[in-house]
């Protein structure tokens, strides 16, 4: 009836089942007996847990902060030896074996926190703390660093509550974009025991303005557009613009546009000609360094009906995880104008010298009579007064 016991004996009768080949046991049974006999004021129990756990890799969450509590409790200055529980009733000179075992072999737990969106030019932060089941806190000799394709190594420093932690800066360059990978390291001495995979998106800010003017033969495309770095929108000094023409759903051909570089923004220009009485499409998009595969800006048709409300661009999200459909994970600004021109006036008829005549006399008439009116009323207010 003692579940110390009965972990001890199961986990012998699992070690000489594999060591056959005859494991066939269900895990989930296992574990859930492991949870259910788990006692964290019995060092034996704790430790043939450990041993099930590590021998079938159960992935079992065990209290890390009790069972380190439990070795000092379990030791006496007095025998200088460990008891089994704490009812201090039985000392067994293994159990400095066993705590050895654990505290040497077992796999570290890590707690790592940082942003895991982050827009270029700001600063991240990764906070890491570990520990297996016998130490809360390693010596000295413990390293931490974070290395990654990107920036190399960075080295994180140890805190007063024992976390290792750093802040670095995300720089405003392509190789930054869409996302930072790397590996949060951690060594005792020059030995790695233990380490974890840190990811997290970067983001850009942009702003798209565009005019569009359309006449019967051609339909014009004014497009400004600017990047925001530093606190400050500049240029998009190495974009190229182009848009793919359809008529109706056949793709046509594909057209590059002109830029020009101003202080804050980059203008891009583009005219195009036609002479077919059909709807045509146009699709823009945009390709740099960031967006080697290019990147969706807006559409615009023809069509009467869209024309006179032409589609604006659906938000961007500029967070790596879309890079050809347009979102705004930050802000994307967008204006767009429509001037549509006709190639006729319609004009209205005229109307023969008589009926003018006939309109003017009518309408002096008319205002003959008002001017009786006003005076009549005049003098009535003035009898009152």
């Amino acid at each position: 009836s003692d579940p110390a016991i009965l972990l001890e004996h199961n986990y012998y009768m699992i070690y000489i089942l594999k060591s056959l080949d005859l494991f066939d046991l269900d895990l989930n049974n296992i574990s859930s007996f492991i949870l259910q006999n788990i006692d964290y004021e019995n060092i034996k129990n704790i430790y043939y847990c450990y041993k099930i756990d590590d021998i079938l890799d159960l992935n079992i969450e065990f209290n890390l902060s009790l069972t380190s509590n439990l070795v000092g409790q379990v030791y006496s200055e007095k025998v200088n030896g460990f008891y089994e529980c704490l009812d201090q009733q039985i000392i067994n000179q293994e159990i400095f074996l066993w705590i050895c075992e654990m505290a040497r072999n077992d796999d570290i737990y890590i707690q790592c926190n940082y942003k895991e969106s982050v827009k270029l030019g700001s600063v991240n932060t990764i906070t890491a703390s570990f520990s297996n089941l016998i130490f809360l806190v390693y010596g000295d000799l413990t390293s931490v660093r974070f290395k990654s394709d990107q920036f190399g190594i960075l080295d994180l420093e140890k805190q007063f509550d024992n976390s290792y932690q750093i802040n670095f800066r995300i720089p405003e360059d392509p190789k930054f974009y869409p996302s930072v990978e790397g590996d949060l390291e951690i060594y005792d001495h020059y030995k790695l025991i233990g380490q974890f995979p840190i990811s997290f998106q970067t983001s850009l800010e942009q702003k798209v303005d565009y005019l569009s003017i359309e006449t019967r033969y051609s339909t014009e495309f004014q497009v400004n557009l600017s990047r925001q770095f530093s606190s400050e929108f500049h240029p998009v000094i190495n974009s190229t613009l182009y848009v793919d023409v359809f008529f109706g759903k056949q793709y046509i051909e594909t057209k590059n546009f002109t830029r020009d570089d101003f202080g804050s923004y980059s203008e891009f220009n583009l005219i195009y000609e036609y002479n077919v009485d059909l709807v045509i499409n146009f699709e823009i998009s945009q390709v740099d360094e960031y967006f080697p595969d290019g990147l969706f800006l807006f559409e615009y048709s023809t069509d009467s009906d869209d024309s006179s409300h032409p589609k604006p661009p659906n938000p961007v999200n500029l967070d790596g995880n879309i890079l050809i459909i347009i979102g705004i994970g930050i802000t994307v600004g967008l204006v767009a104008i429509v001037i549509k021109s006709v190639g006729y006036i319609k004009m209205k008829p005229k109307r023969n010298d008589e009926e003018i005549i006939k309109k003017k006399n009518k309408a002096n008439s008319a205002r003959k009579e008002n001017e009786n009116d006003e005076n009549s009323s005049n003098r009535v207010f003035k009898d009152w007064d």
